[in-house]
């Protein structure tokens, strides 16, 4: 199942120039073999996904200790640069003022969040923040412990089934691809959103609603929102001379 070009929706679309990601939805994209979604989101729709220091550490960690065959391709998304590390030179080159001041909001707001949360998620919610930026987490315990603290949350929190259901959306992805992926990150025993838990993809997409969306394309899954948390962030294709 797939959208179809339909023409603009409602709305003004709204392309982020980055996407903060967080430990767990980058290491399942890993799993799942998505990582050609976010290139098409950096190529395609001028979004780059980026990554705070402790979550890249988070990450080869991670990959010792449990994903050991998916360190080169974690590693590999670094080197491509599909994505790269939040700091001064990406925020100068994204067009931030003062990149090496806001580096330092964050990592005293990140410093506030630890007490709360884990090292890298912290930093992750600090720079999705004060950067007004989405934020790409799985981490629905530490979502809970930020409400319980009452910590705002970004305005626009994905999961990595988003960025799957995206794929689809444009595309990319056929509704078989994205059954063996969520095949794929069952068997590795990590968390799937629950419509899809104990039912094939396509059974479980109507139950699915996609907080990421081409605005070009019918939009795929729940026509309306099953949690408070359900926004969708509509995204177009940048114009053909936007720089990266």
């Amino acid at each position: 199942m797939s959208g179809a070009p339909i023409g603009p929706a409602p709305g003004k679309p709204r392309n982020p120039a980055l996407l903060v990601a967080d430990t767990d939805a980058v290491i399942q994209l890993v799993v799942g073999d998505c990582i050609s979604i976010l290139k098409s989101l950096k190529d395609t729709y001028g979004i780059q996904v980026t990554v705070m220091p402790a979550v890249k550490s988070e990450l080869l960690l991670k990959a010792e200790r449990k994903f050991a065959r998916y360190k080169k391709p974690i590693l590999k998304t670094f080197d491509s640069e599909v994505i790269e590390l939040l700091d001064a030179n990406l925020l100068a080159s994204k067009g931030w003022a003062s990149p090496d001041r806001v580096v330092g909001q964050i990592d005293e707001l990140g410093g506030r969040y630890i007490n709360f949360v884990d090292r890298g998620e912290a930093y992750s919610y600090a720079a999705a923040n004060l950067l007004r930026l989405p934020l790409l987490s799985n981490d629905g315990a530490a979502i809970g412990d930020l409400l319980d603290s009452r910590i705002t949350l970004p305005n626009n929190l994905l999961r990595a089934f988003d960025v799957i259901v995206f794929g689809n959306q444009i595309q990319i992805l056929s509704g078989d691809d994205c059954d063996g992926i969520r095949k794929k990150l069952v068997q590795e025993e990590e968390h799937v959103p629950k419509c899809f838990a104990n039912t094939n993809y396509k059974t479980g997409l109507g139950g699915f609603f996609a907080r990421l969306a081409d605005r070009q394309y019918a939009p795929i899954g729940s026509d309306v929102g099953v949690v408070k948390l359900d926004t969708r962030l509509w995204i177009d294709v940048k114009p053909a001379s936007a720089t990266p």
